[in-house]
């Protein structure tokens, strides 16, 4: 599973995120829900991106580590 944080608008990232979900179960960490990656995540965290030392993010993979392997399908 890759984790991808942020990943930005969909005309600079749609086509990369498409690939990558090809061959890797991906889950977004994100400060809003997917939409246009909707198709590309297996799973989602929504947390404040703004945050310049991360914690929220560190804390909500941590969280979604702790509840086990996300199925892929």
């Amino acid at each position: 599973m890759l984790l991808v944080i942020g990943p930005g608008p969909r005309p600079l990232r749609g086509c990369l995120l498409e690939q990558t979900a090809a061959h890797y179960p991906l889950l977004l960490i994100n400060d809003a829900p997917p939409t246009w990656q909707r198709p590309y995540v297996i799973d989602h965290e929504v947390t404040d991106l703004s945050d310049p030392i991360g914690r929220p993010v560190v804390d909500n993979v941590y969280l979604g580590a702790e509840e086990g392997p996300v199925d892929s399908k």
